[in-house]
């Protein structure tokens, strides 16, 4: 016989076992191979099923579970013949819960519950168990056919009254609950107590006591001092359930103390107290706490308030800064007098504070006083942007990349849920947002705006959930996940433009240079040639501070600018062709009390007299006999002193403000006449003339001799050569009173020439100004004269210095005595 079905084919023989679901559909085929045909009849549990081949199940259930037998028969020759095959049907179905019936204890009893399930094949272990309302699991243990469960309760409290769950599952179907409800009976309990009742003399006041309990039936009594209270005229009670009111007329002095409240059950009694007093100042607030704070200085705070005294209470939001001691008022709560301890939530503006460190406090106040609150700390300071992305192993869907997509819309507000449960703490953080999703798998990148001080700590809270491998319930690829405080660099799409635009840039900026160099070197090539033409060349003389036209034609090698103390004059005499004298009668002094510069005609050129010229270019040929020249002043270290006449007369002139300690006073020569110069002012007033604001007077002494030295003069002995002023030092100019342009015909501006003029002639012909009595200091010296630059390349730079003045005397006495010899005309140099 076979016998098939849909779960189970059987070939004839020993027994054969087949296992199904419960409500599923089965059809069994049996089959002989007999001559005559045999017939067939299926018997089962419950006795002859049917008469054919098949055996059906439609659905098949727990009960048909069992041995079926299908019999095969013929009859040959008169004779029975037959045989069997027999099939055992197992049918699993899922867990199932037997009624629990429901539990009353007592508080502080143990308690055990049962469950037992039916089930094939049994329940597993782990699904098999208790738990409370809550979800939280009981301890218990299994049955060793592990189809009863046992949950145990030691001391049990009214707080674990309630229903309790038993759950079964063996992973067919559902699993299978059933509940019971556990009861605990206790005696009365009192809700939290309230604060106590303020009342004035003569007021009504209303005092409330509440309970509860199992059973609930609830007796309430109350005393005072031991004394029961019951209705009468200023007292009066009412119960009702788990509440009773005692209330007293017209409060008196003596009412004022503690009341205690009795409530009983069957299961016993338990008392708590009320307390009656005057009106008072309000308690002290509690829990006060920032609860946020932004950039522009907004904070939100929470506060709890005390007891209110009986009295309205207004509640003060005070601001302090660290370092002083001035509170300031930033915000109001008023509590009713009806409202019990109520707890504030308030909004402050504080944009008009700077940023910094600062405290804040509640100060309760009301008619009879106030009551502070523990400081807190605030700290205003701006926000800080952090920059973070996490990397998710997901698969990518392209509709990311699109932000208003729907889909970025729901992907961005799942990751900024599960980033807000990393910041969320901080009372700085503003707030996250998602600013792009891409591909590899997932890459999330996000903004998250927290309080500057805290930027550390958030970045640590962000990297240790990365650490765990979750941030909130987003799993994240660890190595991929990140954050900073600086904000990462975008790509611009037009960085390859901008590079081709420097690169086009810097190669003509090299082609600009290389055009300059070529130029210069033209230029100097040109310059070079120019320097061996002798009419090019240039003497320099020294440039006065101002000159006019000659003959009308304009010098053009004169720079203007008095920092140029060098003029240059062409070297080749055509200023002598033109008549005039370039070097003469040149006023080189500014008028300091007018700070002008008048100017000075340059006089006719006297054919009897010789002038210096300068030989600027020492590689011009041999001197020319005829000429005198200027020898170049070109002080070295190593240059002697030199050497002045021992005839003449000098006046001996300290230029310098303060003489060096380290140089010591010149010896005097007692057969010589010096003129003594004093910087200073003149201690009597009534002598000397107004002083100027910028006027420095000197006095001269003349040293007195006796008339015999008068008759014989001795010759004067050289005396040392004045020192030349150093940088620092100011130099006396002669006071003129008109300038230059003052001077008449041969007057000298300078001196008198009576005065100045010695006796005789020294040998050699050279005359020396006098200083006259009062002398003009400058505002400021005038700068440092800066030379010029050697006009040829390998040519040195040299100057010659002129006496002027000395020059334009000699050059006067000359002409009114007619000599015009070379030995009496030297050129004085300084």
């Amino acid at each position: 016989a076979v016998i098939s079905s849909d779960d189970v084919t059987l070939v004839g023989g020993a027994l054969q076992q087949t296992t199904v679901n419960e409500d599923t559909d089965v059809t069994v085929t049996c089959t002989a191979d007999a001559e005559p045909v045999a017939d067939l009849m299926w018997t089962g549990p419950q006795g002859e099923v049917n008469s054919g081949g098949q055996l059906q199940f439609d659905p098949i259930l727990r009960a048909d579970s069992g041995n079926y037998t299908c019999v095969a028969s013929n009859n040959i020759k008169g004779q029975l013949r037959s045989n069997d095959v027999t099939l055992e049907v197992t049918v699993n179905y899922p867990a199932s819960i037997d009624p629990i019936a429901s539990v009353t204890v007592d508080e502080f009893d143990d308690v055990t519950l049962t469950c037992t399930a039916d089930s094939n094949p049994e329940p597993s272990p782990d699904s098999f168990k208790w738990t409370s309302m809550d979800g939280t699991g009981i301890p218990g243990t299994l049955s060793n056919n592990g189809f009863t469960s046992t949950g145990n309760i030691n001391d049990i409290t009214y707080l674990q009254a309630g229903m309790y769950t038993c759950t079964a599952s063996n992973g067919i179907g559902d699993a299978a609950t059933a509940g019971t409800e556990v009861t605990v009976e206790y005696r009365p309990k009192f809700y939290p107590p309230p604060d106590p009742y303020p009342a004035a003399i003569g007021a009504d006041v209303s005092m409330e006591c509440s309970a509860f309990a199992v059973p609930d039936t609830i007796t309430f009594t109350w005393s005072k001092n031991g004394t029961t209270l019951t209705n009468s005229s200023r007292f009066t009670l009412q119960s009702s359930g788990e509440t009773s009111v005692l209330t007293i007329t017209s409060v008196e002095e003596g009412d004022y103390g503690t009341y205690n409240c009795t409530a009983a059950n069957d299961k016993g009694e338990s008392t708590t107290t009320r307390a009656l007093q005057p009106l008072g100042p309000p308690g002290k607030p509690t829990g006060l706490t920032v609860l946020s704070k932004n950039a522009e200085f907004v904070v939100e705070v929470t506060w709890t308030a005390g007891f209110n005294g009986g009295l309205d209470t207004t509640h003060t939001v005070q601001l302090k800064k660290e370092g002083s001691d001035q509170w300031m008022d930033v915000g109001r709560q008023q509590e009713t007098v009806s409202q019990q301890r109520p707890t504030f939530d308030m909004s402050l503006n504080l944009k008009g504070q700077k940023a910094g460190d600062y405290q804040l406090r509640i100060n309760a106040s009301n008619d009879q006083g106030f009551a502070l609150s523990d400081p807190v700390d605030l700290k205003l300071e701006g926000n800080k942007t952090l920059y973070g992305k996490i990397t998710r192993d997901v698969d990518w869907n392209a509709a990311l990349e699109d932000k208003t997509s729907p889909e970025f819309e729901e992907e961005a507000r799942v990751w900024e849920g599960n980033l807000d449960k990393v910041f969320e703490h901080f009372i700085g953080y503003e707030g996250v947002s998602i600013t792009e999703f891409s591909e590899g798998s997932i890459v999330g990148k996000f903004e998250a705006v927290v309080a500057q001080s805290e930027s550390e700590l958030a970045i640590a809270a962000f990297e240790t959930q990365v650490t765990s491998g979750s941030v909130g319930d987003l799993t994240n690829v660890k190595a991929d996940s990140s954050i900073s405080q600086t904000k990462p660099e975008t790509p611009d799409p037009s960085s390859d433009n901008t590079t081709i635009f420097i690169a086009v840039g810097v190669c003509a900026a090299v082609l600009v240079a290389i055009i300059v160099v070529v130029v210069v070197m033209v230029m100097r090539r040109k310059a070079a040639k120019t320097k061996k033409d002798p009419e090019h060349r240039m003497a320099l003389a020294v440039r006065p501070t101002s000159i006019t036209q000659l003959n009308g034609i304009a010098n053009p090698g004169l720079d203007e600018s008095p920092e140029n103390a060098y003029a240059e004059v062409p070297s080749n005499g055509e200023a002598q062709a033109l008549g005039a004298n370039p070097y003469d009668d040149v006023n080189f002094e500014r008028d300091e009390q007018t700070a002008a510069t008048p100017a000075a005609a340059a006089g006719p050129v006297d054919p009897n007299v010789q002038y210096a010229t300068v030989n600027k270019n020492k590689d011009n040929g041999p001197a020319d006999p005829s000429t005198v020249y200027a020898q170049v002043n070109k002080p070295k270290k190593d240059q002697p002193t030199p050497i002045v006449d021992p005839s003449s007369e000098y006046a001996t002139v300290d230029k310098s403000k303060k003489k060096k300690k380290d140089v010591p006073p010149p010896a005097e020569d007692p057969s010589a006449q010096y003129s003594e110069v004093k910087k200073g002012k003149k201690k009597d007033k009534k002598a000397s003339p107004p002083p100027g604001p910028d006027v420095v007077y000197s006095e001269v002494k003349k040293d007195k001799k006796d008339k015999k030295d008068k008759k014989k003069p001795s010759p004067a002995k050289k005396p040392p050569v004045a020192k030349k002023p150093g940088k620092n030092e100011e130099r006396l100019y002669d006071e003129v009173p008109q300038g230059a342009a003052g001077a008449t015909g041969e007057e000298n501006p300078y001196e008198d020439p009576a005065d100045s003029m010695p006796k005789q002639k020294n040998p050699q012909g050279l005359i020396y100004a006098e200083l006259s009595d009062f002398q003009v200091k400058p505002a400021k010296p005038p700068p440092k004269p800066v030379p010029p630059k050697p006009r040829y390349q390998d040519e040195p730079t040299e100057y010659a210095s002129i006496n002027w003045n000395a020059s334009r005397r000699r050059a006067q006495e000359q002409s009114q005595s007619g000599s015009t010899t070379d030995d009496e005309t030297p050129v004085t140099m300084i």
